[in-house]
């Protein structure tokens, strides 16, 4: 999936989540606010994954922003697993949120192949953790990210970890003039994983 198409799928999970098609699914953990959106083809699975918002609807925006302002780090695992490094607590929270209620069946069903997963702000930085994690349980697969617009998710030591990780391929994607990539900034040691790219809002 190209950077324009992974772009307007999230848009579209922001602004009218009722509006993607079938086999879509739309998942709203209660905790988080969060909204992600799940399509499951055969060893393929794309998920997209939106940002501080709620479309409306206040409470999910007072939960999002909740999880944006927990700006410490924090230990990550993959299952029994603690990698190096550590997550930045809020977008690990907004994970695991979905990762231990209706997504743990998305994640741990079948042996996926191709992983695909998009999202922008806060989703952005959440997919990167997401990736971080199915890149690791799935060694086999390839596991393709787009953070669209997203702060740093993660410590300098688990980013080079990520780095590291060969089925994992992470795109950093900002607009010029978007400021949020460039968040928390220093004296954070915090540090983007994969590679970061300016792009056109065109694509």
């Amino acid at each position: 999936m190209k950077y324009a198409e992974s772009l307007r799928l999230v848009s579209l999970l922001s602004d009218s989540p009722d509006e993607l098609p079938e086999p879509w699914r739309v998942i709203a953990p209660r905790r988080s606010g969060g909204l992600f959106g799940v399509l499951e083809e055969d060893d393929r699975l794309t998920m997209l994954i939106r940002g501080t918002g709620g479309n409306g609807d206040l409470e999910a925006f007072r939960k999002n922003v909740a999880d944006d302002l927990k700006a410490w780090l924090v230990d990550f695992y993959v299952g029994e697993e603690k990698l190096p490094g550590k997550a930045y607590a809020g977008f690990r929270e907004h994970w695991r949120d979905f990762r231990k209620r209706e997504g743990v069946d998305v994640v741990e069903r079948r042996a996926w192949r191709r992983i695909h997963i998009a999202g922008f702000s806060l989703g952005g930085s959440v997919a990167v953790l997401a990736g971080v994690e199915l890149a690791t349980r799935y060694p086999a697969a390839r596991v393709v990210v787009h953070a669209i617009g997203a702060p740093k998710a993660c410590s300098i030591r688990l980013a080079r970890h990520a780095n590291q990780i060969r089925n994992l391929h992470v795109r950093v994607l900002r607009v010029p003039g978007d400021p949020f990539p460039r968040l928390p900034p220093p004296p954070w040691p915090m540090l983007h994983v994969g590679q970061r790219v300016t792009v056109g809002y065109r694509g």
